[in-house]
């Protein structure tokens, strides 16, 4: 089976029994890169974006087993309002990688705002720099957003599960295994490969401190992993979905 995997630590245990499964072909990309090779019939199924699941439900299903979830807040989707400059700025500078977190903040600043957020897809390695010199507003996620320092002097960081969550008091689903309708896959081929994860999160987390890709400590990935996150989705997860589909058509943002 060719797979489409997502690099960041976040997806590492919903893929891990996958990884270690030599029989499948692995592509490790962004879920917005892979959502399009996904597309294309380039793989059999990977892990992408949710929103990428709405736009395309006429062609793609999804497992309903497990995904990247979150209840309260996420920690790795960040916001960085620059409370030293003119707000709202002419543009943000959004990491695209992942387009639920782009229409995420898009959504929650027109209802906040009441205005379209004007939002430029920019390499997240630029937008950390510009972090660095207290330059303009800007969105990351995943692990970009757990490598960057900031001024607190200068930015104010929300966290957009914790907005989500405050809005609606609904939890929030970034990311599921979709498939062609056409070539189901069992629930079971994506819950084996989580339990298999779950059981080796120590595992995971001593590799990724290895690859030095984040600036957090063991402490911060044991808890961010089994506490933060959510992989086995509830009722709430799924209401929180339904309800973001349905904010983003009757908003003209879908």
């Amino acid at each position: 089976m060719r797979i489409g995997l997502v690099e960041s630590v976040n997806a590492r245990p919903l893929s891990w029994g996958m990884e270690l499964d030599e029989r499948h072909e692995l592509v490790f990309d962004s879920p917005k890169n892979l959502s399009e090779m996904l597309l294309k019939g380039n793989l059999d199924t990977a892990l992408i974006s949710s929103v990428e699941i709405i736009r395309n439900s006429n062609i793609l299903d999804y497992s309903r087993t497990c995904g990247v979830c979150t209840q309260e807040k996420v920690e790795s989707i960040l916001f960085f309002k620059n409370i030293k400059e003119k707000f709202p700025p002419n543009q943000f500078s959004v990491d695209s990688g992942s387009k639920t977190s782009v229409a995420l903040f898009e959504l929650l600043y027109f209802l906040e705002t009441n205005q379209k957020a004007v939002v430029v897809p920019t390499d997240p390695l630029q937008i950390k720099k510009d972090i660095q010199k207290n330059k303009g507003s800007h969105m990351l996620f995943g692990d970009n957003a757990l490598s960057v320092k900031w001024d607190t002097g200068s930015y104010e960081v929300i966290d957009l599960a914790n907005w989500w969550y405050i809005k609606t008091n609904l939890f929030f689903v970034f990311a599921l295994w979709a498939f062609p309708k056409s070539k189901p896959i069992s629930d079971s081929f994506f819950l084996n490969s989580l339990d298999i994860g779950l059981a080796s999160v120590e595992e995971i987390i001593e590799l990724e401190l290895k690859k030095g890709k984040t600036i957090r400590g063991k402490a911060f990935l044991n808890h961010y992993l089994k506490q933060v996150l959510t992989y086995k989705p509830e009722d709430k997860h799924w209401k929180g979905l339904k309800y973001f589909e349905e904010l983003l058509a009757k908003n003209s943002l879908l």
